[in-house]
């Protein structure tokens, strides 16, 4: 029997659980998948569309990575040398398409899965990361194939190795991850681009509704301008990108009716889309 959920299932667990959270808020919420080939193009696993009862609607979607290992967890961002998932969400979509790395490996735990997971910006990562590996004291460390010679590693390098730049930086958290490092058996071989704090589901929430993550839409124009601005432009005649738009439009005309869709046409109670993912394991 395989030992990890599937992704599907992460998709499931978290998603129920938005679902579950926002209702209890009193807001509307939908949420979608756009499916092969579409994702090859624009790369998310879920998108969703969250209104409160002022008629606002907020948009942002989820890339689903599934735990590996345990001692440390890591998971893997890229998969094979023409995966090109990791590079195209960090160019094109780091604002509104965010990591989600649940850290539980145990499907009796998908009860309060939206709890066990970090949410993390695409480039908050090294632009050569691989996979991301969790460590002590809640840091996330970017492990590409480049090891420390990446742009990006030269301070890091520099500042894990040597105690007293460490000790004496201004960053209280650089100090905490100097320690950390300093610590890693083979950091030496390792990208020390990380970044601390991953964001819980309550950090990725306020961030949400303080337009710090995700897209604000209030009208119809704005959800014009949101397609136009935050869909490459040299991929919207693409028959995948039409798919995109259309869910992005169809989830957003779904909780807030001004998509070019009536709301009454709409029940104010919508089960989880779930036909993806059945109970695990699947």
């Amino acid at each position: 029997m395989r030992k990890i959920p599937y992704e599907d299932s992460y998709s499931h667990w978290v998603s129920e659980g938005i679902v579950q959270f926002f209702k209890s808020m009193g807001y509307a919420v939908f949420h979608d998948t756009v499916g092969q080939p579409t994702e090859a193009l624009v790369p998310l696993d879920r998108l969703y569309t969250v209104a409160p009862p002022d008629g606002r609607v907020y948009l942002f979607a989820l890339q689903m990575k599934v735990p590996e290992g345990q001692r440390p967890m890591h998971w893997r961002l890229v998969r094979g040398s023409r995966d090109e998932q990791f590079r195209r969400i960090r160019q094109d979509f780091s604002d509104w398409i965010w990591y989600c790395l649940p850290y539980f490996q145990k499907p009796t735990w998908h009860g309060v899965a939206l709890h066990l997971s970090h949410f993390a910006r695409a480039t908050k990562f090294c632009e050569n990361a691989q996979r991301v590996v969790s460590l002590p004291g809640n840091f996330l460390l970017s492990t590409p194939t480049c090891g420390p010679h990446c742009p990006m590693c030269h301070e890091w390098l520099h500042f894990c190795r040597h105690e007293r730049c460490c000790e004496h930086h201004d960053d209280t958290e650089r100090r905490r991850l100097g320690r950390v490092l300093r610590h890693l058996d083979r950091h030496d071989v390792e990208c020390l681009c990380a970044f601390s704090s991953p964001d819980s589901w309550g950090t990725f929430l306020t961030k949400l509704l303080l337009g710090q993550a995700g897209h604000l839409i209030a009208c119809r124009d704005d959800l014009q301008t949101f397609i136009g601005d935050h869909l490459p432009p040299g991929l919207l005649e693409e028959s995948a990108v039409v798919v995109a738009v259309s869910a992005v439009t169809g989830a957003v005309s779904v909780v807030s009716g001004f998509a070019g869709h009536s709301q009454e046409n709409h029940k104010d109670d919508f089960p989880p889309f779930d036909d993806d993912a059945g109970e695990w394991p699947v």
